[in-house]
């Protein structure tokens, strides 16, 4: 029974296939079968008329009753049939797969559409393997089991074009197909991401599971989506970054995994052609050099037939190796000599061949036999070509031009941001060139394949609102630029050229401030090119020190957008490589070098290192003070600083008295509504919080909030911070269901300008959390940090202060929501991993703490409770006084001790003795005041009450 199931499950899944594809086929075949044998059916028809008309009335009602009753079945069953039809139409794939709250489109940087290559034309030599690869979404190729594909085969020989076309053509057959580039690691960890967006994966996927188990979450979506599908990965080169570390491909646990469903295939790109790489259940095809013929048409595909014969343009195809790219670049260059010829010009196959023929490379390219040597060489001389037909044109800068561009990092290069036309012409390299003439140098390389523009030919903006044009280079063009420039004296002069451009693109003035999620699509395409340029800038020969100070300024605010951004691990690597290069190049006392410390305190701080960020900037303060004088606005940032990470580490009130300190002289310095002098407002405010004084800090929040709105913007991060801060702030100063309510209106906007996992969103999310439950909702609170403390520990891992900091969110409020036992045994077990990550005097350290022996107390373990109490007693008193809301909630916790062990005098003693103080710390009505006033009531008038059940 259970293979007759299979067997018709098999029927109606193929069965919907054909109906879906070949409908039109069909709809013809039945039509031709009415038509041949409407000669046999028009005598029956005709009678069965003329008997009907014949017919009395009676007759006819009972002929008709039958054939209406047909009829009608008939116009139901097509009504049914359509209306199927149309609303699978009308449903989006990621519908049909998704099973959960699908994530909120974000501002995304990864685009999945295949590379456009304008008019498509047939890829010569390449048919057989084109048709082969499109069979995998034919009719007959549901039976071919192996349906992942690597295209492997030297740089240049076209297994990119390859795969554009294959996907192109799959598209124009109803496949669906996504393109992610594997050239860097950024560029596919954000495709993979982006794509499961596409597929529908849902916020618990891509939150909870993505860091650990990001293949998996995309395996499970491509696997479940119901159409065809082609998945392309172009420039897989480094097969590493398809897989776990330490693992092969072949293992199946990474990006690569076998295809299992006859809907989809996986077509690959690589230089990598070993078997073992890939596994047995992928395919390798190996694209070689073309053919003579193959490649002598595709060079009469650009030049016309006067350029010479079928015969020359074999010589040449020959000469040029079979090199599809080398190809390419010939035929551009021969098709734009022959629309303008000059005196002494290449126009003819022939011609050409001799000029490669004179080239002496040989020297510039010395054989270390590696495989990549034959396309480079050819590449150099179809280059050096190219370049001198752009400058018989009058365009003498291309080469230069080239050179420049070749000096950024393998990345998109953002020319509106970096080719300043005023910097170049003051450089000797540019001498004088004007905007109109720099754009007819970018046309003209673009024209002949040296470029790739893409729709953009200028330096204009994009006429597409948020376009970022940007520029590509082929590596291998890029390969030979660099080699070639590195031979000349002018790799020095260019390299510090592209270190000024760089610099100036970076600036606020032109890019945006860092911490402006508007700038960040522009600061996505510059970051890469930063400290690229800085590592390039050392590794010359007696570096330039302007240079290299140049490069470290650009360098330094592309770590600042990756903190802001919430990269902190991508920023604290950075970091460390700019302090040591400018270190060792600049000195341990050049101010570029100062504010690499600074940053790379602050970025130890932001991934979680309090202690470490605190003793940084500790040792930084004295010096920048001797260097550049107390009241320089970048000592008073690092006393900011020290200040801040002085608190996270455990000190709440010496960060105050600091902040309280820094604030008179950074509103006499820099003015009181400058950015920086806010942000010493809002710190203030914050440690005045968590120095003990709730409402103090609630109103210098609520009155910081509007000058921020009016400087900043309403949705700048700093303001959403202060917004942060006011609800929080208003919680402990007594008003739980407002805070809740604050923190619920800020989340969706953190959410839709900062994103789901910044940090400072996920700080607003455990805040609602906490708020939910001294709104009287344990259960929810209990909820939301389970939830949150998964997407911590995938995001930043398992000691970080944030997840920590879950942990013991959802210890407390699973207590209250009815388990005490959990509770205590939770907190119990994260003590020992705070006090080794934060320490043993720590805040939240001592809050966990705290709640263990309130739980303890709930639980009826009074002697274990009161000893831990009076254990922790001193410490608080110690580090925050005597009367900090910390330290009564001690000393509120020893008088329920007593009063549950019968000491009842005693309690009553002890807790009048805290409501006393919270009277004067807290106020009258502060909520835990007013707690502690009816509890006491309570006691005095009934002895039988329990406390703390």
């Amino acid at each position: 029974m259970t293979r007759w199931r299979w067997v018709v499950k098999r029927l109606r899944r193929g069965t919907r296939r054909v109906l879906k594809r070949r409908w039109p086929w069909y709809v013809l075949a039945v039509a031709g079968v009415l038509l041949i044998s409407a000669r046999w059916l028009s005598p029956i028809l005709v009678g069965a008329v003329e008997e009907y008309f014949g017919a009395s009335v009676e007759t006819r009602d009972q002929l008709s009753s039958p054939v209406s009753l047909a009829v009608g079945f008939a116009s139901l069953v097509l009504s049914a049939i359509g209306l199927r039809w149309q609303s699978r139409s009308f449903q989006s794939p990621a519908e049909q797969v998704a099973t959960g709250p699908v994530v909120a489109p974000v501002a995304g940087m990864a685009s999945l559409a295949v590379p456009a290559v304008g008019t498509v034309k047939p890829v010569r030599g390449r048919g057989e393997l084109v048709s082969e690869l499109l069979l995998l979404h034919k009719w007959r190729g549901h039976r071919i089991r192996a349906r992942v594909r690597i295209l492997y085969g030297r740089g240049g020989e076209g297994k990119t074009t390859v795969a554009q076309q294959v996907a192109i053509l799959a598209e124009r057959r109803e496949v669906s197909v996504w393109w992610i580039s594997a050239a860097e690691e950024t560029e596919l960890q954000t495709g993979m991401r982006q794509l499961a967006r596409r597929l529908g994966a849902t916020v618990q996927e891509l939150e909870r599971e993505w860091v650990e188990n990001a293949p998996d979450v995309l395996w499970r979506r491509l696997t479940a989506y119901p159409d065809r599908w082609l998945l392309v990965i172009d420039n897989a080169d480094d097969s590493r970054m398809l897989a776990p570390h330490d693992e092969p491909v072949a293992y199946q646990r990474g990006w690569l995994r076998p295809v299992n469903t006859k809907r989809g295939a996986i077509l690959v790109t690589s230089r990598e052609g070993d078997p073992a790489t890939w596994g047995e259940w992928c395919q390798l095809h190996l694209v070689e050099p073309l053919s003579p013929v193959d490649g002598a048409d595709v060079l009469l595909d650009h030049v016309p037939s006067h350029a010479g014969s079928h015969n020359d343009a074999k010589g040449l195809s020959i000469r040029l190796g079979g090199s599809p790219l080398a190809l390419t670049l010939t035929g551009r260059y021969l098709a734009d000599a022959n629309r303008v010829p000059l005196p002494g010009g290449i126009t003819t196959f022939s011609a050409y061949r001799d000029a490669l023929d004179r080239g002496n490379l040989a020297a510039l390219f010395p054989d270390r036999g590696d495989q990549s040597e034959q396309p480079r060489r050819v590449i150099a001389q179809t280059w050096e070509l190219s370049l001198e037909l752009l400058a018989d044109r009058g365009l003498r800068s291309a080469r230069t031009l080239l050179r420049l561009l070749a000096l950024f990092a393998d990345a998109p290069i953002p020319h509106h941001q970096l080719l300043d036309p005023d910097v170049l012409a003051a450089s000797p390299l540019f001498s004088g060139i004007e905007a109109a003439h720099l754009r007819r140098v970018l046309h003209g390389l673009d024209a002949l394949g040296l470029i790739n523009l893409g729709n953009d030919s200028g330096i204009e903006p994009a006429a597409a609102a948020g376009a970022i044009p940007t520029i590509r280079l082929h590596l291998l063009i890029r390969d030979v630029s660099l080699h070639h420039l590195r031979g000349t004296p002018q790799l020095r002069p260019t390299i510090a050229l592209a270190a000024q451009l760089l610099e100036l693109a970076t600036s606020s003035s032109r890019v945006g401030e860092v911490a402006d999620p508007a700038a960040w699509p522009t600061w996505h395409n510059l970051m890469p090119h930063t400290v690229h340029m800085l590592k390039l800038a050392a590794a010359t020969s007696d570096p330039d020190l302007q240079t290299i100070a140049n490069a470290t300024h650009a360098a330094l605010r592309g770590t600042q957008y990756l903190s802001h951004s919430g990269l902190y691990t991508l920023a604290l690597s950075d970091s460390q490589t700019i302090r040591d290069i400018t270190s060792q190049l600049l000195g341990a006392e050049h101010p570029s070098t100062l504010q690499a410390r600074d940053n790379l305190a602050l970025c130890t701080g932001q991934a979680g290192d309090w202690q470490s960020a605190r003793d940084q900037f500790a040792e930084l303060l004295p010096i920048r003070h001797r260097v550049l004088g107390p009241d320089h606005p970048d000592t008073l940032t690092t006393r900011n600083h020290l200040a801040e990470w002085r608190g996270q580490a455990g000190d709440p009130a010496g960060a105050r008295d600091e902040l309280a300190e820094l604030l008179p002289i950074r509103q006499r310095v820099l003015g009181p509504e400058h950015p920086d002098t806010l942000t010493t407002r809002n710190d203030l405010a914050l440690w005045t919080g968590r120095g003990g004084d709730a409402s103090a800090a609630r109103d210098q929040f609520a009155e910081l909030l509007p000058i921020r709105e009016r400087v900043l913007g309403p949705e700048h991060p700093d303001t959403l911070t202060t917004r942060n801060d006011l609800a929080s702030w208003t919680g402990q100063a007594g008003d739980p269901v407002a805070a809740r309510d604050q923190f619920a209106e800020l989340l969706p906007i953190r959410e839709r300008v900062l994103g789901n996992e910044h940090p400072d969103t996920r700080g607003t999310r455990g805040n609602l959390a906490t708020w939910t439950g001294w709104a009287g909702d344990s259960e929810a609170a209990r909820d939301r940090f389970a939830e949150l403390l998964n997407t911590s520990l995938q995001l930043v891992g398992p000691k970080h202060p944030d997840t920590l900091r879950c942990r013991q969110g959802l210890a407390i409020w699973t207590g209250y929501a009815g388990d005490p036992a959990a509770a205590r045994d939770q907190l119990t077990e994260l003590l020992p991993v705070q006090e080794a990550v934060q320490g043993a005097s720590h805040p939240e350290t001592l809050i966990t703490r705290t709640n263990i022996a309130i739980w303890n107390i709930r639980l009826g373990d009074l002697v274990l409770a009161q000893n831990q109490l009076t254990e922790l007693l001193p410490i608080r008193e110690q580090l925050q006084g005597p009367e900090h809301p910390d330290t009564l909630g001690i000393r509120e916790a020893l008088a329920h001790c007593a009063y549950k062990a019968g000491d009842w005098d005693a309690a009553k003693e002890q807790l009048a003795r805290v409501l006393a103080a919270q009277e004067r710390s807290l106020g009258p009505e502060h909520p835990d005041t007013v707690d502690s006033r009816n509890e006491l009531a309570k006691w005095s008038g009934d002895a039988t009450d329990q406390p703390f059940t």
